[in-house]
């Protein structure tokens, strides 16, 4: 019998490459929606350790991409918030870890905003 936390590593593997696909095709609406998914799965499993604030920055560049630009900020802004949480309460191999992703992150925010 599967576990529920196996079912959800394997539904992670699947959304995962789903996600990649759709990074390669470029399919923005796509990216928006496993980013979702994948962030919903992370809400639920804990435990599989996914980094969700690189997909709140993938929604942001795709949302960008299809136009959205207060969507886009949105979530940046949420990239961000989820980036100095993460620094926040987890032990980091670096101190600098994660700082230069905090930076390229306000970096789309002023490229959107000009």
């Amino acid at each position: 019998m599967v576990s529920n936390s196996e079912e959800n590593f394997q539904l992670w593997i699947t959304l995962r490459n789903d996600f990649r696909k759709a990074k390669k095709e470029k399919n923005y609406k796509d990216i928006i929606y496993y980013a979702n998914k994948i962030i919903e799965l992370d809400r639920k499993e804990k435990s599989i350790g996914i980094m969700v604030s690189i997909f709140l920055k993938d929604i942001g560049d795709a949302e960008y991409k299809l136009m959205n630009v207060a969507e886009s900020i949105k979530y940046f802004e949420l990239a961000i918030k989820s980036f100095q949480e993460y620094r926040a309460t987890h032990k980091l191999n670096k101190p600098d870890d994660f700082l230069k992703d905090i930076q390229v992150v306000e970096n789309k925010i002023k490229k959107v905003l000009k």
